[in-house]
């Protein structure tokens, strides 16, 4: 009896991790964000292209760490199919986020 109950224990948790990891390949939400020019990019530009898509903002010091490795990332896959998409949070002013832009060379 107890081995029963182990294995649908097992099988139990098994099914719920397999449910939560497969991937359900549902579409990005529909969205519309202005970037730092004004233009407005939506979820149709992400069409056809695997996208990074990375929240941030500039007094984030784990952002800030990572922001490096985003830029290479970036660099290393440009001109094939994919494109990676920053957004920064409403955090820090506006301001803030176009002078890290500058100091720092984001793409």
């Amino acid at each position: 009896m107890k081995k029963i109950l182990t294995l649908l224990v097992i099988a139990t948790i098994g099914a719920l991790l397999a449910f939560v990891l497969i991937p359900s390949n549902k579409a990005a939400p529909e969205f519309a964000l202005p970037d730092l020019q004004g233009k407005t990019i939506t979820n149709a530009d992400l069409k056809d292209k695997v996208t990074l898509i990375n929240f941030w903002f500039p007094s984030c010091p784990g952002c800030v760490s990572e922001m490096p490795k985003i830029i290479k990332t970036a660099q290393d896959y440009q001109g094939k199919n994919f494109q990676v998409l920053g957004i920064a949070q409403p955090i820090d002013p506006i301001e803030s986020v176009h002078q890290y832009v500058k100091e720092y060379g984001l793409p």
